[in-house]
């Protein structure tokens, strides 16, 4: 409003300008056959500012008329009510979890099960933990580690179960599922296998745990040399492992204590 008020005043109180220049400008527009008429200059002069204020005050308007039309307004006041909440919800999630955070304390450490990896040719964050389902096996959980080099690809699974009895059960029920069924291994301990589907490997059962390799499944089919030194390495230190705990536990017992449930 402040414009169109500054720019009529100016416009009617500021005298025309050269009288050669107006004439040029009027006989063009009237050749154009935008004004009709070929009176005077002065009555074209008139003519042109009426017409200009006329005009402006549609053109200054036309904006707001937008705006009110298809409610702009509303949408911008949408959009910036909308910012302001995702900003303090932001604001309000950062706060709890700093409040959390605190509560929680130090991290707990990792599960003593992935001690028994093998750490060389190990893929960067390849250990997984299954809850159920691991190996085609419904009630069978456990954690696996996945390896790989140029040559082969191999993958290493340790079962920990309750009781001895529960991981000779799931021995049988994993090779039961074998074709052709798996031959002892020559190291003594354990199967060999080489089946369709898993591939080939080694299963071994000792104490608690069910260690089981699988390698020469997937793109890289041809076993390397690799993976017979991490088989025999993740298998030393799961026998380790169930002979240190069999130990331990038969201690406590000796010193009147009960075992300890692994």
């Amino acid at each position: 409003m402040l414009v169109t008020i500054s720019w009529l005043t100016v416009t009617f109180l500021t005298k025309p300008d050269d009288k050669k220049t107006l004439d040029t400008f009027t006989e063009t527009v009237s050749s154009m056959r935008v004004f009709k008429g070929s009176g005077p200059m002065e009555k074209n002069t008139r003519m042109i500012r009426l017409v200009l204020l006329c005009m402006y005050p549609v053109i200054s308007i036309l904006p707001f008329l937008i705006i009110w039309q298809f409610k702009f307004g509303t949408l911008f006041i949408a959009l910036g009510m909308l910012v302001l909440w995702l900003g303090l919800l932001a604001f309000m999630l950062k706060k709890m979890a700093r409040h959390v955070a605190t509560k929680i304390g130090d991290p707990g450490d990792l599960p003593v099960e992935l001690v028994l990896f093998p750490g060389q040719y190990k893929v960067a964050a390849g250990e997984k933990y299954a809850t159920r389902n691991l190996l085609g096996q419904k009630a069978l959980k456990g954690f696996s580690c996945q390896y790989r080099n140029r040559e082969a690809e191999l993958t290493l699974y340790l079962c920990p179960l309750s009781s001895p009895k529960e991981a000779a059960v799931a021995e049988k029920a994993f090779i039961n599922g074998l074709k052709p069924p798996p031959m002892p291994s020559p190291e003594g301990e354990g199967f060999l296998f080489d089946d369709k589907y898993f591939g080939k490997g080694r299963c071994l059962r000792v104490g608690n745990y069910l260690a089981i390799a699988r390698y020469g499944m997937g793109k890289k089919k041809k076993g390397g040399g690799f993976e017979k030194a991490l088989i025999a390495e993740f298998m030393d230190r799961v026998m380790e492992a169930a002979i240190r705990e069999k130990t331990e536990n038969a201690l406590e017992a000796l010193m009147g204590g009960a075992p300890e449930k692994r």
